[in-house]
């Protein structure tokens, strides 16, 4: 038997739509609110509202096929006209999600009494894919059945990672969409949500345009319903929001709306500066589209419209305040989610492959003794850890891994930077 030790930090005509499901209750409100109201009394924004810890986030990617096997990316890849497996979707997807999460200046600043806070080029957090399955179920493969029903009988390891359902909506399958099912961030909770029809995109992606354009669509979309897992609403509450119904256009033009309708952040705009000042100038509308606030998916290169992640924009940019508001979500409730929770203990993985890519542990020890752990040649393995990973003999398609001759291998060794104690 051979021990190895060994080290690597890393720095941590078709389109794509948001719909998310917002559940506003009065008290997610409250809780938003006092995170705010907590940021602002320790001069968070005044002091250094930029300066967080990296968190790494953790999620599970599942793929609904009907009992067939058909109806979606599976593991072979006999489904899609590329051959691409949902394996590969599903870590390329997760690099697009990473790829996407740099931030830019919001193109609107609020009016008065808002505040432009600092800007920080640094967003702090990124997305681990824990690991890839797939579902045969003819029952629940459809996206109107409610994602709640997919993920009591399909979510895996519930209360550490996060969970994602990839399903199909006969009803329009000309956008992917998706839905969230909690901007709370009561530890209570667990975090899910849906997108239908990435499998249908796909096939339009390679024929007319790059595929770049599909991940670009799946980074930005994902990254979207994710804000709102951890705490974030549209920066302008619309879409299935019982107290701010800001989705449909309200002439005539000027119209004022509910100046409550907002996020709550003193750095993004209100409802009433979009609608009533930027949706009308000289009056003339300017909106790309009238009455869906604010402008669209991919209209955030127009000045006048949002560019902020939380809008239907497929954009980067996040404020400091919801910056804060993530953050603190992910140093608190949401933290049992993080890489680093996840690092409290000794674990031994007998074997690696899919359907896992991600291992965790204070000391990990992959192997044994007797039994060689195995990495076929698509399979992906990336070891976090917070004092050693102890490699017993391990091989990758089909040979005992020499790591000085072998840097095309996908097997990293991860080392990050945690602060605090695990929860």
């Amino acid at each position: 038997m051979k021990n190895f030790l060994f080290f690597l930090l890393i720095i941590s005509n078709y389109t794509f739509g948001q719909v998310c499901i917002e559940p506003n209750s009065d008290n997610w409100k409250i809780k938003r609110q006092q995170i705010i109201s907590q940021l602002q009394s320790s001069n968070y924004f005044r002091n250094d509202p930029c300066d967080h810890t990296k968190k790494l986030v953790r999620f599970n990617i599942h793929f609904m096929l009907r009992s067939d096997g058909t109806g979606n990316f599976n593991e072979t890849g006999s489904t899609s006209p590329d051959g691409a497996s949902g394996y590969e979707i599903a870590i390329k997807g997760d690099k697009a999600m990473n790829d996407r999460l740099y931030n830019a200046v919001m193109n609107i600043v609020p009016a008065p009494p808002g505040d432009n806070l600092p800007f920080c080029w640094n967003k702090q957090y990124n997305m681990v894919l824990d690991a890839v399955y797939f579902h045969r179920d003819d029952n629940n493969f459809n996206y109107f059945i409610q994602n709640s029903t997919l993920h009591n009988l399909y979510g895996i390891d519930k209360a550490n990672v996060m969970n994602i359902y990839l399903t199909d909506d006969p009803s329009d399958r000309s956008t992917s969409h998706g839905d969230a099912n909690s901007l709370d961030q009561d530890y209570n909770i667990e975090k899910f949500f849906g997108v239908c029809n990435l499998f249908y995109s796909y096939p339009q992606y390679l024929s007319a345009n790059p595929i770049e354009f599909f991940y670009d669509g799946y980074g930005y979309t994902f990254n979207h319903e994710m804000g709102h897992l951890f705490g974030l609403s549209h920066t302008v509450l619309y879409n299935n929001s019982k107290y701010c119904p800001t989705d449909n256009f309200r002439g005539p033009l000027g119209q004022s709306v509910d100046t409550n309708c907002d996020d709550g952040c003193p750095d993004t705009p209100t409802a009433w500066y979009i609608t009533d000042v930027l949706e009308v100038q000289n009056g003339v509308q300017t909106k790309v589209h009238p009455g869906i606030s604010p402008c669209g998916w991919k209209h955030g290169g127009i000045t006048y419209c949002s560019n902020n992640q939380m809008d239907y924009a497929g954009s980067p940019a996040l404020t400091a305040c919801q910056l804060g508001i993530i953050h603190t979500g992910l140093s608190a409730g949401l933290s049992r989610y993080t890489v680093c929770d996840a690092l409290a203990s000794d674990n031994n993985y007998t074997d690696i492959g899919f359907p896992k890519v991600s291992y965790y542990g204070n000391n990990v020890t992959i192997g044994t003794s007797n039994s060689i752990a195995t990495l076929d040649n698509k399979e992906e393995a990336h070891i976090y850890f917070s004092n050693q990973v102890v490699l017993n003999p391990l091989e990758i398609t089909g040979k005992t891994v020499n790591f000085s001759d072998n840097s095309d291998i996908k097997f990293e060794v991860i080392l990050p930077v945690c602060t605090g104690t695990p929860h």
